[in-house]
């Protein structure tokens, strides 16, 4: 490209061109227009945009993308997120060491917690705090039990998933044993493992044991007493109907609605689910038919209007009707779980406020994450993926229908969860009652109180939250409390923000009572852990507090961001209260110039540097009806260098006029796209 040798003369396309006066260079690439995302109502800053985090109920599972339709969800969350308007600790938990080994089974009975661990049966005290001695040993561990009243009278029953059968007591003190050799059927050994309770029937699933598994399937066996004189003995059972699956494939098995919302018995296998036909004496597979999976139907249970199964981190939630319809509403869906929560639905109950899972991260363990969702006459399920976990955290998720929200976070990586049990016992010692839930977790018995109500934490002078350490308020270590926001980039992954500050909203703070704010950048998940995010504000006073991003204020550039929020308290009784963040920002656009000339074709004589008027206004239409970009140099004033660009020619004038004389002046204005 030929060099301008003066400020009076321009290069473009190639081609010189005398100018009247000096190019004139503005600034085109402006600012976006300024942006609200979340509740915000302030409009006196129009400079700036902003994103308010003041509705937390959307849920976790939302890792990139954050924008008006998302603000309220949360990519990872321990906090209590279910009341617009406030961002508290989680619930209390309390543990209680097993006397004896792994517990496999909680129930309770005559308002007593009672627990199988490595084949003892033991309650827990009036009081909640410890066990009882072993009330009797069942020579194997409990693979089931239930509660049913027989004959009008409560039973507690155990099923051992072996030859030592049943175990059973009407008064929780005395147990009889009933072995399981009236399960026999066509010369093969079968055990039971799976109990219900329905049409005043006890109702057992019995596998083959391993010494006939090549020779008999899993079958329903019922006990009646209709006819039974005396005291149940649980020796008579009746046989019922064949399983049509691999045995050891049965996982659970509870009551449900059918069509005609008359309770059945509900089967869960790994390949799908089933339900009793008690007309015609038969087990017949519904809709919620999927590829094998190992951990499929551990966890299953009606809630509401229908009924959920949870296949690996998905859940199915199957509304039987004219026509049923099938649709995932699991953890799994949108952006799934962090990678150290991935595991395998275990366990499922229903509270009054959430449909509850148990997630086990145990080594080993997989997780599925499913996407789409779909009607059981097309089985559009939008494919599945299978995640192998070599030992993540365990947790219990909840979900009121609108979102996911964790109520526990193991703290050790590899532990397990194996049962959930909701209860009203014992008694709470000031309000005698209670609504709790109990889960399991190796030899650690752990419960949580429930809400019995839908209610608002301002509200509620009673509430217990987890709590940390003084010395962990202080140093902000083990935050009981975490609370990450998805990535934000403003939907403009291309162009720099610049970061301003951040208004964070609090109550109840003081120096035992803490919210610190500290921000990620630019999509690096590495800073995901909490010792690589940069820590923007330790908040301690309630109210409005106002903390600028960068030294002095100016700001910090990023391309995307995300936001983590840590609550600390040191008193059960207290937890910080964030109200609203709001987060203040700039979208500015990459710098480009526009430039406008004015071409002088009055010079004299016939020609300029060699071409003539003609010339130049044909060299000039070309570079106008270029498509492609033009070269465009010139010298700016007092600058011994020259400004080189590629740029689009947007607008001329002068370029054409009437009579012959061709001498005249040509405004013309070029961008950089």
């Amino acid at each position: 490209m030929a060099s301008v040798l003066s400020e009076k003369e321009i290069l473009l396309n190639g081609i010189r061109y005398p100018i009247t006066v000096p190019v004139r260079k503005t600034l085109t690439s402006i600012y976006a227009p300024k942006i609200t995302i979340g509740d915000v109502t302030r409009d006196s800053e129009q400079r700036a945009s902003s994103v308010a985090f003041n509705d937390f109920r959307g849920g976790i599972g939302w890792h990139t993308g954050l924008d008006s339709t998302t603000v309220d969800r949360s990519w990872y969350s321990t906090c209590q997120t279910r009341y617009k308007g406030h961002l508290i600790l989680p619930r209390k938990t309390t543990s209680i060491d097993s006397p004896n080994g792994n517990i496999t089974n909680i129930n309770t009975f005559q308002n007593t917690v009672f627990v199988a661990a490595s084949s003892n049966i033991y309650k827990l005290n009036a009081n909640g705090t410890s066990f009882s001695s072993s009330q009797r040993n069942m020579n194997a561990d409990a693979s089931d039990s239930i509660v049913a009243e027989v004959k009008k009278v409560p039973y507690l029953i155990y099923a051992t998933n072996s030859a030592q059968g049943f175990w059973f007591s009407k008064d929780g003190t005395n147990f009889t044993q009933a072995t399981a050799t009236q399960l026999d059927f066509d010369g093969g050994d079968l055990v039971p493992k799976f109990l219900t309770f329905w049409q005043d029937k006890v109702w057992c699933l019995a596998e083959p044991s391993s010494s006939s598994v090549d020779t008999q399937q899993s079958r329903l066996f019922r006990y009646d007493t209709t006819n039974q004189a005396g005291d149940p003995d649980f020796q008579t059972w009746q046989p019922d109907a064949i399983v049509p699956v691999e045995p050891g494939d049965v996982t659970a098995m509870f009551i449900g609605r059918d069509i005609f919302n008359n309770p059945v018995i509900y089967i869960n296998t790994t390949k799908g689910l089933y339900a009793h036909d008690d007309a015609n004496t038969r087990v017949i597979e519904t809709e919620v038919g999927l590829p094998f999976q190992p951990d499929a139907g551990k966890g299953s249970v009606k809630w509401r209007d229908a009924i959920y199964f949870g296949v690996g981190t998905g859940v199915y939630k199957y509304q039987v009707g004219d026509p049923s319809t099938l649709s995932v509403v699991g953890p799994d869906r949108d952006h799934g779980l962090p990678q150290n929560y991935q595991g395998s639905i275990v366990s499922m109950v229903g509270s009054h406020n959430d449909l509850l899972i148990a997630l086990d991260g145990e080594p080993g363990s997989e997780g599925i994450i499913f996407s789409g969702s779909g009607n059981v006459g097309s089985q559009v399920h939008g494919g599945s993926t299978v995640l192998d976990n070599d030992g993540g955290f365990s947790s219990i998720l909840g979900w009121n229908e609108r979102g996911w929200e964790f109520k526990w976070a193991g703290e050790a990586a590899g532990e397990n969860v194996v049962n959930m049990h909701i209860s009203n016992a014992p008694a709470e010692p000031v309000t005698g009652k209670s609504y709790r839930l109990y889960w399991n977790s190796s030899s650690q018995l752990f419960h949580q109180q429930l809400e019995k109500n839908i209610v608002n934490p301002d509200q509620i002078g009673n509430y217990q939250y987890a709590t940390n350490t003084s010395t962990e308020v202080t140093n902000y270590t083990s935050a009981a409390g975490v609370h990450e926001t998805p990535w934000f980039d403003a939907d403009d992954n291309i162009n720099d923000k610049l970061a301003l500050s951040m208004i964070i909203e609090g109550r109840k703070l003081s120096s035992t009572s803490r919210i610190r704010v500290s921000y990620a950048l630019n999509h690096d998940d590495s800073q995901g852990d909490t010792s690589t995010f940069n820590v923007l504000s330790s908040i301690t006073s309630s109210g409005l507090t106002t903390v600028n991003f960068g030294a002095n204020g100016v700001g910090i550039g990023f391309s995307s961001i995300k936001f983590k929020f840590e609550l600390l308290s040191s008193s059960e009784t207290t937890s910080p209260d964030m109200v609203r963040a709001e987060f203040r920002f700039r979208k500015k656009l990459k710098v480009k110039y526009g430039f406008q000339a004015n071409i002088d074709m009055t010079f004299k004589g016939k020609t300029y540097k060699g071409k003539t008027r003609q010339q130049l206004k044909d060299n000039l239409e070309d570079a106008i009806e270029s498509n492609t970009l033009v070269a465009f140099d010139y010298k700016p004033e007092d600058d011994a260098s020259e400004s080189s660009y590629y740029t689009e020619i947007t607008s001329v004038s002068g370029f054409d006029m009437s009579g012959r004389d061709d001498r005249k002046q040509v405004t013309i204005q070029m961008v950089q796209p």
